[in-house]
């Protein structure tokens, strides 16, 4: 994240084996607002990228917009790899 995290949320870490990567991003949503909170990580293994996330709940009600806001960015960087060629995890 940014280090303006909401307090009490958990970001996504991703372990691979040295070498096996061509490689990571932790701002895939490009958008400071929806990458800010450390919820996605792509990396890039040559022919496959792996989207490593952490869904924001809609928190009763009040965090639905951003949690719309967030699946259509990560929709639409999924889109721009599945146009590169590359599978999507």
């Amino acid at each position: 994240g940014s280090g303006k995290q909401r307090v009490g949320l958990n970001g996504v870490t991703t372990f691979v084996r040295k070498g096996l990567t061509l490689a990571a991003h932790n701002a895939p949503l490009r958008d400071p607002t929806l990458d800010g909170e450390g919820r996605c990580l792509l990396t890039d293994h040559g022919s496959f990228v792996v989207f490593n996330v952490y869904v924001p709940n809609g928190g009763g009600g009040s965090r639905i917009p951003y949690k719309q806001r967030w699946l259509r960015a990560l929709r639409s960087a999924m889109a721009r790899e599945r146009a590169k060629g590359k599978a999507v995890l």
